[in-house]
């Protein structure tokens, strides 16, 4: 099986966070907009300075990692609930 592999940018920084799975696109964004909306973090606070990209694709079934250019999915500014 096939895994997506994302990272979070920090824009101020200039770096990429800890990496992390998903299964498709549209699945990441919505679970990491679900967590993003019910904690307090420093992207609820800063949510312009993040954004969501994928950076590679992990079959499980060869242990192999296939590296992507950086290609951003989301911003963080747009998961945000809107009150």
């Amino acid at each position: 099986m096939k895994a997506v592999v994302y990272s979070v940018r920090d824009n101020v920084s200039g770096k990429f966070g800890t990496p992390m799975f998903g299964v498709s696109d549209e699945l990441f964004i919505r679970d990491f907009s679900y967590n993003l909306n019910r904690s307090e973090t420093v992207m609820n606070k800063f949510p312009k300075d993040f954004d969501i990209y994928k950076i590679a694709v992990w079959d499980e079934d060869i242990a192999d990692f296939t590296p992507a250019d950086p290609v951003i999915v989301a911003r963080v500014s747009d998961l945000l609930d809107k009150e």
